[in-house]
Formats: structure tokens, C-alpha cells, sequence
């Protein structure tokens, strides 16, 4: 603690929002509720399937009942094609297709419909809704659900004046029937792909990219012609602001989500960019600045060499320092006579930030006890202190002054 004491004497001689229709546009990924995923289907190479899963803490009964007008709206290269559409779970059909629209002019949105039905969901497994097909038989250069939040043309009103946002709102009888969940995100975005990219045997869309040695539904998904997509480090976050004293230091954390630890990282001070390599989420950074500084995150890179999209960084932290503080003037001993006021005053400076708090004790031979403005003192906050109408009584009464700063 940077506490300085001075010490004089004195001698005295006398402080639910649900929306409906383009529903997802109201909704935030973290919300219970459901996501779809499109998934190639192991059986056949060249056939696909929409699943849907609950998430974020929803539970619902055995059977749920999914609400009429339920969709899922699919994207593919205007080069490709889609065909086929077979429902598996629930009354599925295509509803239309709007080809080449202005937002999007080099892919076709296909949307697949359906009205109410019961469904069966189970904690944490996947239902296939419905499959399909390419036109032709072929491998697909790309297809992904439409993302509600960020696809141009479901931005509406869209310039085919349609509504193709992916939407599934489920009532529950357990909760009155009102709609308790519904769409909220897309998952495992590259499970569609038909592709052996690292010619191993073993399509894309079923190889192993969370490094656990095998398969997992739902999580592995890497479209691996290209070995960063998608990104293995989803987000990352720096933390956090803290104040300390000078000589001191402060932990900085990088939370990160993604697999294939350990990472290397880069971190910029305002004076430079620094490099930590072997670093696993949550790591302490010491830092020891000597002034204020704040910290920023650059850049994340897993142990396959993927790097962070820059819109997944996220955070910062501002290290406070304050002192060092130092007396430059100490308060001087007085003698006066009963009656009169006398001040003692004391000159600090902060080398830092933060400011400069003082605190006046006394002492009249039986310990040290702060001053609270009780008279005859005012000022005990200051850095001079009176002592107000003095008395033959307080002769060899001591004061000292406690300068320091919020945390120091």
C-alpha cells in the first residue's frame, strides 16, 4: 500500500418479447429454442437432410405441438439445384423458389414448409425433418440455411416480396398452449458437404475436426477443401479492467471457443503488438504497467494455423495504475496560544492516476483515531486540516495525515 504517514505536533502554552412471421428477426442465438442444421446424409453421398435440435435450456414434453407455417429456407449456387424434398417428420413440402434475387443475385432460395404437427423431441438429440436432392445427382458447391440475422435478402421488405426466413415455433401443453420456443440459429454450417478435400476416405461432412478421434454428431463440421472453414476458433474474449498500484501488476484472461488448443495470441498494449504462444483459453497475462494502459486483442490462431474472424474478438481491458505517491511537503509542528486556529497542511503528488484522499488522525496518548469533522476539527478530508479555538487541554495533542489514492 502506498500510505504515507506525515506527522506534525502541536504545543499549546495557554448508488418477452415473441414476435410472429419473420419471427427469428426478434430472436437472439442464445435464446431457448431451436436450431437447424443441414446434413449430409451417410447412407446416400448425394442426398441431404434438415435436422432440428433444442437448445439453451428449453425442455419440452413428449410431444410438442409445431405450429402451422413452420419453414426452412435452404440456399444454394444458382449453378445448383434442388429436388426431391421427401418430409420425414411432420407434412413437408417446397413452397417456392426465388432464383438470383437482387440481394443475392448468384444464389437460388429454396423454402420447404409445413403445417402443424406433433413431434417427439428428446434432450439433446437431432430430428430429420425432411431430405432432398441435387438436380442431377451431383455434389453441391455450397449450401447453408438461410441466416435470419445477417442474409441480405431476408431483409424485408426483400425484392421478391417474400417472407424466407427459417421459422419453427412449438406450443406446449404444459405451458397453456402458448409458444414457448421457436427458431433461434443455424448450427454445424459445413455438414453438407460431399467433398473428400484431404482424400483420406472419409467424406467431409463426417470427418473429425474437435480432435476427439472420432465422429460426433452435431459438432464435427469442417468443409475441408478449405481447412479454416469454418473457423475452429469461434470467438474470443479479453478481460478484464482492474486498477492497481504502482509496482504492481494485473492478470489478463482470453476466454476463447474453438477447438484445437493451444493457440497463439496477440495482444497489442498501445505501444505494440505481443505475441504469447502455447496459450490455452483462460491463460493469465501478467501485466506490470507503469502508467494507465489499455489492452486490446488482435489476434487468435488454433494449432491447425486457422485464424479468428476479426468480428469474433471481442472485449479489452484498461489497467488503472495509480502512484506512486510522494510527500513533498510535510506538515511543520505549531505553537500558538489558546483561542486562536492553527493549520496543518500537508503537499502530495500522484504519479499516476486516481486522486489524492487524505485522511487526518490524532493522537491525545491514547492511539491513533481518525477525525470525522467533529469540532474543533474541520478539514480531516484535506490536505489542511485547522484545528478550530485551541485549548490549554491539547498541548501534545499529535495529528498525522494518511495520504493515498482509492486503491492505493
Amino acid at each position: 500500500m502506498n500510505r504515507l504517514y506525515p506527522m506534525c505536533r502541536i504545543f499549546v502554552a495557554l448508488l418477452v418479447l415473441i414476435a410472429f412471421g419473420n419471427s427469428a428477426q426478434a430472436q437472439n442465438p442464445s435464446d431457448p429454442g431451436f436450431e437447424y442444421k443441414v446434413q449430409l446424409m451417410q447412407e446416400n453421398p448425394l442426398r441431404w437432410g434438415v435436422y432440428v435440435r433444442y437448445v439453451n435450456g428449453y425442455t419440452p414434453t413428449v410431444e410438442a405441438l409445431v405450429a402451422n407455417g413452420a419453414q426452412a429456407t435452404l440456399k444454394v449456387k444458382s449453378t445448383d439445384g434442388l429436388t426431391n424434398f421427401t418430409p420425414v417428420e411432420g407434412p413437408w413440402s417446397q413452397l417456392d423458389v426465388s432464383p438470383t434475387p437482387t440481394e443475392e443475385p448468384t444464389f437460388d432460395y429454396y423454402a420447404v414448409g409445413s403445417s402443424g404437427f406433433t413431434i417427439d423431441l428428446a434432450a439433446e438429440e437431432e430430428t430429420l425433418l425432411f431430405t432432398f436432392e441435387s438436380v442431377g445427382g451431383v455434389c453441391l458447391d455450397t449450401i447453408a440455411l438461410i441466416d435470419n440475422y445477417n442474409d441480405p435478402f431476408n431483409s424485408l421488405p426483400n425484392s421478391a416480396n417474400n417472407n424466407p426466413g427459417n421459422n419453427f415455433q412449438v406450443f406446449d401443453s404444459d405451458n397453456a398452449g402458448n409458444v414457448i420456443a421457436e427458431w433461434v440459429n443455424n448450427y454445424a454450417p459445413s455438414a453438407w458437404s460431399c467433398e473428400d478435400c484431404d482424400s483420406d476416405g472419409i467424406l467431409n461432412a463426417f470427418e473429425d475436426t474437435n480432435g476427439n478421434g472420432q465422429f460426433d454428431v452435431g459438432i464435427d463440421s469442417s468443409h475441408l477443401c478449405d481447412g479454416c472453414d469454418p473457423l475452429h476458433v469461434e470467438t474470443a474474449f479479453l478481460a478484464a479492467d482492474s486498477t492497481i498500484c504502482s509496482g504492481g501488476s494485473h492478470d489478463l484472461t482470453v476466454s476463447i471457443e474453438g477447438p484445437w488448443p493451444p493457440y497463439t495470441i496477440t495482444y497489442n498494449d498501445g505501444a505494440g503488438d505481443i505475441l504469447v504462444n502455447n496459450y490455452n483459453s483462460g491463460d493469465a497475462i501478467t501485466v506490470s504497467p507503469t502508467a494507465t494502459t489499455s489492452y486490446t486483442l488482435i489476434d487468435v490462431i488454433d494449432a491447425m494455423g486457422c485464424q479468428i474472424d476479426p468480428d469474433s474478438i471481442s472485449g479489452g481491458a484498461t489497467v488503472t495504475v495509480e502512484g506512486p505517491l510522494s510527500i513533498d511537503t510535510q506538515p511543520v509542528s505549531d505553537t500558538d496560544c489558546a483561542g486562536t486556529d492553527v493549520t496543518f497542511s500537508v503537499t502530495a503528488t500522484n504519479g499516476g492516476d486516481g486522486d489524492l484522499l487524505y485522511q487526518w488522525y490524532l493522537n491525545t496518548g491514547s492511539g491513533w483515531t481518525a477525525l470525522d469533522g467533529t469540532p474543533p476539527y474541520s478539514g480531516e478530508n484535506s490536505a489542511t486540516l485547522t484545528v478550530n479555538n485551541i485549548q490549554a487541554t491539547m498541548d501534545g495533542d499529535q495529528f498525522r495525515v494518511d495520504v493515498s489514492t482509492e486503491s492505493c
